[in-house]
Order: C-alpha cells, then structure tokens, then sequence
C-alpha cells in the first residue's frame, strides 16, 4: 500500500522518471488507485464509495495546493541544470525537498486511509495482509534470490533506461560512468526487504487496533510519513551512501551531456512543466475540510 501511495508525489518526481504523460496519469489516478487497491482487498460497495468519496476530496486538495509547490520544485531542478556544469551538492537540495513533499503528502492523507482503514473486516484484513506477504516474497525472487551478475545487470539495465528517458542514447564514456557507479553501490536488497516485512508487521498490528480510531490515525502518521523510523543503522547507512552515488552519478552524466542531449533534458522538463501548468484543478470540496 505504501508503494501504491507513493505514486502520487513520484508522477512529479523529475529525477528519472518514466512512463505515459503526467497530465493523463494525474486524471487518471481516481481510477489507477481504486483499480491498484483491488490487488490488495476486495471492498464492499459501501467501502468502494468511502474510497472513491476520499480520492475525490484529497486529490483536489492535491492539485489546488501542492500541484504549485512541485511547479515551483521543477522550476528550481531547471535553473540548477542551466550551467555549464552541475554537482552532486546542487541537487541535493532537489532531493531534499522532494522528500518533504512526500512525507507532506503521507501526513495529509493519513486521515483518510485511517477513515477507510476502520471499515475492514478481519477477513478483508487477512486478505490485505496475505497480499503484502505475497508481494514481499515476489520481490525476494526478483531482487534477492538472483546471483550477484544478475543484480549488477539488472541495476545498470533499470538505471540506462532511466537516464535515457531524459538524455537518449549514452555516449560510451557515460555507459562507462554508469557501470562505475552500478559496481560501487552498496547492497541493500536483503535490508530493503526486511524493513518491508517489519512495516508489514507494524501495519498488522495498527490495524489490529483500528476499532479506536485516534490510536490507528497516529500509527498510520509513523507508517507512512516517517517508515525509515525503524531502518537499522547500517541499512540507513548504505542507503545514504547509494543516494549520495547516484547524486553524482546523474550530475557526472549532466555534465558529459552533448549540446543534443542537454536539448532534450531542457524539452522535457518543459513538457512536465506545460503539462502542471494545464492541469485543472476544481474546488470539488472545501479545503478546511480537508486539513
């Protein structure tokens, strides 16, 4: 569910993103987010108009109030990249900041999944539970149970397309930069997903208790806005050390860029600028309602 959740702020999230355009995700998450929610539980009717009721209420909020805060983000991302060169310590920041809209956004709605979260029965919370368990142990195969070979070429495959949906084709002194940096990165797989079946068994026991709604609201604040809480120190570590990596990474890319590639990073960034611009945002529900 916290993956599902994070989709929101990562349409927005100009460092490395993919997929279909921004404009039509947005409209579209009403239906995408429903639709995700299904492979985790089945809602009855009721439930299904809770969610639906929720989705259309916040994701007004969203647009009204936070939709500018990222124009303003991608606007900062573009004058940082308007140099000759760029450093890991100029886009930090753009890291950083990214990071506060997403905890802002977790904040926000953890009311609403608390008001969804209280109608389940045991059974549907089962069915929640048994599909984290699954997809937990789908990732294990993917990521884990694979030989070092495998991971590393996974890795640089994921980041080349990546990178190339910004720049296009890398030039062969920037492929040599990424399988630098694919080699020196730490590996987390088997932390990552320990601390996903530790928020799994954290959520268990939250909803365990979602009879009182107070003490359901404050656990899901922790576990959506703050779930590094319980990171050991040495994942946290690694974890750190990959972000600072892949900082440089990109600048060291930017920075090997010819004029063509610079072109198409400028293009688009202003595409996904064009596109919050001429998102309509309709006051679908007083905002005081929402905070």
């Amino acid at each position: 569910m916290n993956s599902c959740l994070r989709t929101i702020v990562l349409l927005f999230a100009v460092s490395l993103v993919s997929g279909c355009g921004l404009r039509l995700a947005y409209q579209q998450l009403d239906h995408l987010l429903p639709w995700y929610v299904s492979d985790y539980v089945t809602l009855d009717d009721g439930q299904r108009d809770t969610l639906d009721s929720m989705l259309a209420h916040r994701l007004a909020w969203h647009c009204q109030t936070q939709i500018p805060a990222y124009r303003k983000w991608l606007d900062e991302v573009h004058a940082s990249l308007d140099g000759e060169r760029v450093t890991a310590a100029d886009l930090q920041p753009l890291g950083d900041q990214a990071e506060t809209m997403w905890r802002k956004l977790m904040l926000a709605l953890a009311p609403d999944l608390t008001k969804l979260l209280a109608q389940l029965s045991d059974q549907q919370v089962d069915e929640i539970l048994r599909a984290m368990g699954k997809k937990n142990r789908e990732l294990r195969r993917e990521y884990l149970d694979i030989s070092d070979e495998r991971r590393l070429a996974k890795r640089t495959e994921r980041m080349e397309k990546q990178l190339r949906r910004w720049t296009g084709r890398l030039s062969a002194e920037q492929r040599a930069i990424l399988d630098t940096w694919a080699s020196e990165l730490r590996p987390t797989a088997g932390d990552w997903i320990t601390q996903r079946e530790g928020w799994r068994t954290r959520f268990s026991a939250a909803l365990a208790q979602r009879a009182d709604t107070s003490r359901l609201e404050a656990h899901m604040r922790q576990l959506l806005a703050t779930p590094d809480a319980h990171w050991s120190d040495s994942y946290r570590a690694d974890v750190e050390f990959n972000r600072a990596h892949t900082l440089q990474l990109v600048a060291d890319v930017y920075n090997l860029a010819s004029t063509q590639q610079r072109n198409k990073i400028a293009e688009e960034i202003g595409s996904l600028g064009t596109q919050l611009d001429e998102l309509a945002c309709e006051a679908q529900a007083p905002l005081a309602a929402l905070h």
